[in-house]
């Protein structure tokens, strides 16, 4: 992710009338993220659209690690983590494979920003996605801990 040096800026200023919670040591981090969740095995994208709604969504993520006060180093991405992503949705999907499909940008991300070493099982990350119906509030709730 490359942001100019106002765009830190901003968002560092923006800390202080923060969305997200603050993390305290040893303690999950939880970020909230909001935004609609499309389902890219249903839609009939070009390989443009789909780069630009993956990159939206990785952004999101990277400016709510930066508001919850995360920085690289803080969390050892290798230690075993238990990664819950909660969509809140107009409707809910059909299977886990349509949702894993819409949450891959976030999970991608995590392991872009050094949240996490790696998605695949080798990892020993555990992801659990769920899902609920929220009309008014759609987006994620994205909550990280050690892996117990």
């Amino acid at each position: 992710m490359n942001i100019t040096s106002a765009e830190l800026a901003s968002l560092r200023h923006r800390q202080a009338r923060s969305e997200q919670p603050r993390r305290q040591p040893g303690a999950p981090l939880v970020l909230c993220l909001r935004g609609n969740l499309e389902n890219p095995l249903n839609a009939t994208w070009g390989w443009r659209r789909r780069r630009s709604w993956a990159t939206r969504w990785k952004e999101r993520v990277f400016s709510a690690l930066l508001e919850a006060g995360y920085r690289r180093g803080q969390i050892e991405p290798a230690t075993p983590k238990l990664v819950v992503l909660e969509a809140r949705l107009w409707n809910l999907m059909d299977s886990a494979d349509n949702l894993r499909a819409s949450l891959k940008p976030v999970v991608d991300a995590l392991v872009e920003a050094g949240v996490l070493d790696g998605d695949a099982d080798r990892c020993g990350h555990r992801f659990d996605y769920r899902q609920r119906i929220a009309r008014r509030d759609r987006g994620l709730t994205l909550t990280i801990r050690d892996s117990p």
